[in-house]
């Protein structure tokens, strides 16, 4: 059991760069005794950096700004014991990603102040950047805090002003990252109908929740306290966050490591390739091939339940029943689903009690399809399990074709021993025909990614030329997609491997040279004419 107590706190300071303030600020600061400060809006530079850590007293990370705009950092009490493993600095002030090691336990910590609505395109471009340093980072203890400049809820977020002026693509892009890393806004789930807020204006009097600590959904058990506390020279309140190890009732994935030179010793590889085919062969002759899956799906499922059945009792409105099946319920079946095949009947049985919970068990009054679009679009954004578990699979297909040099791609890859899965994902291959004998879990990716894919279609000359040849659904011979098996061996992926600098097929002597391969004259002129014109 990890014996961690970490108590956090984020604020935005409102600028740093005046001696007095950030004396007095320090002063104030040290009085709750916080392991480690979240602050936002510094006005740092680089010439301040010694002065502050000497009058704080303890480590500081920044990410520098200007004088008068920007800035992030992350303070360290001196009594707090920790080990620096990696640091990641925006070079403009927006944001500071530590991976720190707390009694053996590995956090992620993200300090994180976005650009103001008025700059929307820049709020967008932030967050895809953090999502794109955070992908190895997907299943590990991530604590996100700050200024996020939008409320994730109109209605019990935002007090005066108008409830729709809000920046609604960048808040859409939030909402996708927070699903995507299976983060929780922990404040609105222990308080779940609360109006308080951290962010206020005098004249008009507007208030609103601007200030979140998201934290991964395994994370939330080990949450024993979390509150909005008004603050000093600053017209944002100050957000606290307690993590206790003691209350860790279950994690994630964990920090396990596989001993990467074990894939260099022969003898193992043949153990657990002998192993793989030995239960391959084992559960293909199952009499039902569900028994598997019904052990661990009943588990999940009567997690969910449980929770689901405590919060009935209680009388939420419609966005606080919303809040909790995304926070609390759906979050137990997150792992499992991530990472294994899923029966349709499974997927049914859930969004059966989605709907279930919002509706106390009556009919729905208003159409799935309607509550469950984005707010902008007059919906709530209920929970759609299905699309939750599509967006899963194209996460994987992201992990996969990103992730270059990780060593759990050779277990997938293991599966597919005459296709480059690399090739499979990145074409318009139609799965279908290939007879794989690869797990659900591989079909169900292959079904969701070719889902995905389907919205996209080549442009010009250029994209045509990186299409995939073989069991292309552009690509007919006789109105049968086509797969040579000697050509593919021989590394004839794409068109483009058929082609010249110029775009001009090549001819058959010079595929034939160039590959060692012997086509003939008609071969080449099937494909060629089977590659659409228009």
């Amino acid at each position: 059991m990890a014996n961690y107590c970490i108590n956090l706190t984020s604020l935005n300071v409102n600028g740093f760069g005046n001696d007095f303030k950030h004396k007095s600020m320090f002063l104030w600061l040290k009085k709750f005794q916080s392991d480690i400060i979240f602050l936002q809006e510094t006005h740092s530079i680089e010439l301040y950096e010694t002065i502050w850590k000497r009058e704080w007293g303890g480590d500081i990370y920044f990410s520098h700004g200007e004088k008068n705009s920007r800035g992030v950092a992350i303070l360290f009490n001196s009594s707090t014991d920790y080990i620096l493993k990696e640091k990641i600095a925006d070079e403009n002030g927006r944001y500071l990603i530590l991976t720190v090691e707390i009694d053996n336990t590995d956090f992620v910590f993200v300090n994180y102040y976005a650009p103001t609505k008025n700059f929307e395109n820049e709020q967008i471009g932030y967050i895809e950047k953090i999502k794109i340093l955070l992908n190895e980072k997907l299943y590990q203890n991530l604590v996100l805090g700050g200024d996020l400049n939008t409320v994730l809820n109109p209605i019990l977020d935002k007090m005066g002003g108008s409830k729709y002026n809000t920046p609604v693509k960048y808040t859409s892009k939030l909402e996708d990252f927070i699903e995507e890393f299976a983060l929780c806004d922990i404040w609105r789930t222990k308080n779940v109908d609360s109006r308080l807020y951290t962010w206020r204006q005098r004249t008009p009097l507007i208030q609103c929740r601007l200030d979140f600590w998201l934290i991964s959904n395994f994370l939330s058990s080990s949450v024993t306290k979390t509150s909005i506390v008004p603050s000093i020279k600053s017209d944002h309140s100050l957000i606290k966050l307690t993590l206790s190890g003691e209350n860790f009732s279950e994690r994630g994935p964990g920090f396990w490591k596989f001993n990467s030179g074990l894939l260099t010793d022969r003898d193992y590889v043949d153990i657990v390739k002998n192993t793989l085919s030995e239960c391959d062969n084992k559960y293909h002759n199952l009499e039902n091939k569900t028994l598997k899956w019904d052990t661990i799906k009943n588990t999940c499922i009567e997690k969910m339940e449980s929770i689901i059945k405590m919060w009935r009792i209680r009388n939420l409105s419609l966005i606080g029943k919303i809040v909790i099946l995304k926070s609390l319920a759906i979050s137990k079946l997150i792992y499992v689903i991530s990472s294994t095949h899923v029966p349709r009947s499974f997927v049914i049985k859930i969004q059966r009690d989605i709907n279930s919970f919002l509706w106390n068990g009556s009919t729905p009054k208003v159409k799935s399809e309607v509550i469950q679009k984005s707010p902008s679009e007059g919906g709530l954004k209920a929970p759609n399990f299905e699309v939750q578990l599509l967006s899963f699979r194209i996460m994987w297909v992201k992990r996969f074709l990103s992730e270059h040099d990780s060593k759990w791609k050779h277990v997938s890859k293991a599966f597919f021993s005459l296709f480059d899965l690399e090739d499979l994902l990145i074409s318009r291959c139609e799965f279908e025909f290939l007879n794989l004998k690869a797990p659900l879990f591989y079909i169900e990716v292959s079904s969701a990614w070719k889902r995905f894919k389907g919205i996209f279609i080549p442009l010009n000359a250029f994209h045509v030329r990186k299409e995939f040849i073989w069991f292309n659904p552009f690509i007919k011979v006789d109105r049968t997609s086509i797969f040579y098996r000697s050509w593919y061996m021989k590394g004839i992926r794409f068109i483009n491997d058929i082609v010249d600098d110029k775009g001009e097929f090549l001819s058959h002597d010079a595929i034939n040279k160039k590959y060692n391969l012997n086509v003939t004259f008609v071969d080449i002129l099937s494909i060629k004419l089977a590659i659409p014109r228009d």
